[in-house]
């Protein structure tokens, strides 16, 4: 907390996920961080993680075999989720969920 990571001054910023596409795009060799569907829609080579049930894949194939499906009826069966949308969703989280396929980092959006 209260820490600031001194970036090179090589470093680029941009702003929003067509702007990190364009940028990975563009620099060979890059290493950025984009949610699945706007790395899937350029066809961009994913790293493979471990969720917690021991198994090691990307979210493509985390995806096709349900996994991000079943982080969300995990959140549903252990009651992540609040009863209301009006309610506090400040801690709601559906990082490593159980199940065989499930990718371990699944995030909420929110609406309002």
């Amino acid at each position: 907390a209260n820490s600031a990571l001194a970036w090179p001054a090589s470093a680029q910023a941009v702003e929003g996920s067509p702007g990190m596409q364009a940028l990975i795009a563009s620099t060979p060799y890059a290493i950025g961080y984009l949610d699945a569907g706007h790395g899937h829609s350029k066809d961009f080579a994913e790293v493979k993680l471990t969720n917690a049930a021991g198994t090691t894949q990307t979210s493509k194939e985390s995806i096709a075999l349900g996994g991000v499906g079943d982080a969300g009826s995990q959140g549903l069966a252990n009651n992540v989720f609040p009863s209301t949308s009006d309610s506090d969703w400040s801690a709601v989280n559906l990082y490593n969920m159980a199940g065989a396929n499930t990718w371990p980092i699944v995030l909420v959006s929110y609406f309002y």
